[in-house]
């Protein structure tokens, strides 16, 4: 989904880990519906970052992982999912060792990796690191490993439910919005083409304008159809009102979950942490170094600092050069477009509001 209003600075960062992310592509494919995770990465108020082990784990253990449930789910079908819906909104993050480096919790997480391990067996430890720096962000994960140093929580379905919520609230203003914005345009269009008129045709056009609304009004339609519209507006508003009011109540209580499971950093961000949050919400199109350098909390001109993100972005792999001279964090999972058909996102808005539609519905009956 392409944002038309607002901007991607008022999106929540997410990191995801591989427990997190294998659990909620398992509930969706068992139900074959949208989780909140999903509907929050498509209504963009979530931006949504991995490890590269995290990437390695989930696609070498979920076949295995969707069989482990109690009521097993179809591989194949858990892996379209991933594919087709999950990996598209994904970045994946080559996590340099340097981030966190002086923080106690991410030397705590790198200390519960046996040293003795398979190679197979991946540290968390760059999952830590990638939140702190994009902190304040929010981890999705199931790791004691993870969530016994406040990097997340196991129970993390509130904190989805918050995301997409947020996500509805964007969309209905952006709905909103668009006739506005859509009425203005032509009005203007209008204006300007009623001032390129000679005053001969201003002035016909303006009489031809009044003789038309003083017969619309004269008949006694004008009045028939303003008790219309205002008929038919009172029914929407009985309609969509209370699900607004149910948005807006849950965005007042969201405040408290996002207190609950926001990540944050207690001490200052290097140059390549606070490059890596500031990529987190590039557009598609990167940024420049400069543009980076405009945002960044360190001494010196602004030529100086241009020039040390500079060597920073150039000599770090967390960061990709998408054409000359413009950079993102990391690098898309899959370059292919999410699929996610339109009933899909209109099942979930249903589900999420349907204690207000069963309400509706008993009121009609009584």
């Amino acid at each position: 989904m392409t944002r038309i209003l607002g901007s991607r600075r008022t999106t929540r960062l997410f990191v995801g880990d591989t427990g997190g992310l294998m659990n909620d592509i398992v509930q969706a494919a068992r139900r074959e519906k949208l989780t909140s995770l999903l509907a929050a990465l498509h209504l963009e108020s979530a931006l949504l970052y991995i490890p590269r082990h995290v990437l390695i784990e989930v696609e070498r253990d979920l076949a295995e992982y969707a069989l482990k449930p109690r009521k097993p789910v179809n591989p194949e079908s858990a892996m379209k999912w991933w594919r087709d819906s999950y990996a598209p909104y994904m970045r994946v993050v080559d996590v340099p060792d340097d981030w966190g480096a002086d923080d106690p919790r991410v030397e705590a997480v790198g200390n519960r990796h046996d040293p003795n391990a398979p190679p197979e067996k991946f540290s968390d430890a760059p999952t830590a690191r990638l939140a702190l720096a994009l902190a304040e962000c929010f981890v999705i994960c199931r790791d004691d490993d993870l969530t016994d140093y406040s990097f997340g929580r196991h129970e993390h379905l509130e904190l989805l439910h918050a995301a997409a919520n947020e996500g509805e609230k964007q969309y209905v203003d952006m709905m909103a919005g668009l006739p506005l914005i859509i009425g203005g345009s032509l009005a203007k269009v209008g204006v300007d083409g009623f001032r390129r008129l000679s005053p001969v045709a201003q002035i016909c056009t303006a009489i031809g304008a009044g003789a038309l609304a003083y017969l619309w009004q004269r008949n006694g339609r004008a009045r028939r159809q303003i008790k219309r519209v205002g008929t038919e507006f009172s029914g929407l508003l009985q309609t969509v009102g209370p699900p607004l009011m149910q948005i807006q109540a849950r965005l007042a209580e969201n405040q408290a979950v996002w207190e609950r499971h926001s990540v944050r950093r207690d001490g200052p961000a290097s140059v390549s942490e606070q490059a890596a949050r500031i990529l987190a919400y590039a557009p598609h199109s990167g940024m420049l170094a400069v543009e980076i350098a405009k945002e960044l909390q360190a001494p010196g001109s602004l030529a100086a600092r241009t020039t040390a993100v500079r060597a920073t972005l150039e000599k770090s792999g967390a960061f990709t050069q998408v054409s000359r001279g413009r950079w993102q964090l990391g690098e898309p999972v899959i370059e292919n477009r999410p699929t996610l058909k339109p009933q899909l996102m209109a099942d979930w808005v249903k589900r999420a509001h349907e204690e207000v539609a069963l309400h509706q519905s008993e009121k009609k009956t009584r």
